[in-house]
């Protein structure tokens, strides 16, 4: 091995505060993940309604214009 070259050393220790660090990342995700699901649910729910009026509108505009042309 040349004396050039840079030395890295990992011990268990660096390992253990390491994982505490992702350990406090992690730890706040299910309360953000379930506020997600909420806002996602709410999203979908007006979306379908949203599509329902388009599609309601879009068949009663046709007819109305076969109507008016007719």
């Amino acid at each position: 091995m040349a004396e050039d070259e840079p030395v890295v050393r990992v011990t268990l220790t660096t390992i253990y505060n390491k994982l505490l660090d992702v350990e406090d990342k992690v730890d706040p995700l299910p309360a953000k993940v379930n506020d997600h699901e909420v806002r996602l649910r709410a999203i979908e729910k007006y979306l379908w309604i949203w599509i329902g009026a388009a599609a309601a509108l879009g068949a009663g505009g046709s007819s109305l214009v076969q109507a008016l042309i007719s």
